[in-house]
C-alpha cells in the first residue's frame, strides 16, 4: 500500500509536500525528490528547503518555482549520477 503523495503549492512560492521518502539533491535552483508516486523534479530560483520531516514523508520548499516534473521511478537520477561519478573517478 502506498503512503498518500500530495502537494500543495501557494502562489509558486511555498510548495507543502506529503509522501516524501528521500531528498536525492537540491540547490538554488533544483530540488529532487524521491516520493511514493515516483521522482519529483522542482525548478527555480532561490529554492530552500525550509522544513523537512523524511519519517512524516513531509517537506517545505521555498523560493519562486518555476516547473514540477514527475519522472518515471525507473528514470532514478541518483544512480545516474553515481554512474557520472564512477567514470570520472576512473
Amino acid at each position: 500500500l502506498l503512503e498518500t503523495h500530495s502537494l500543495v503549492l501557494n502562489n509558486r512560492e511555498t510548495l507543502q509536500a506529503t509522501g516524501v521518502t528521500f531528498v536525492s539533491s537540491f540547490d538554488e535552483r533544483e530540488v529532487i525528490l524521491d516520493t511514493t508516486q515516483g521522482m519529483m523534479h522542482l525548478k527555480g530560483e532561490d529554492l530552500h528547503i525550509t522544513q523537512l520531516n523524511l519519517e512524516e514523508g513531509k517537506v517545505v520548499v521555498q523560493g519562486r518555482l518555476d516547473s514540477v516534473e514527475y519522472k518515471a521511478a525507473d528514470r532514478n537520477l541518483r544512480s545516474r549520477g553515481r554512474n557520472i561519478m564512477e567514470r570520472l573517478l576512473r
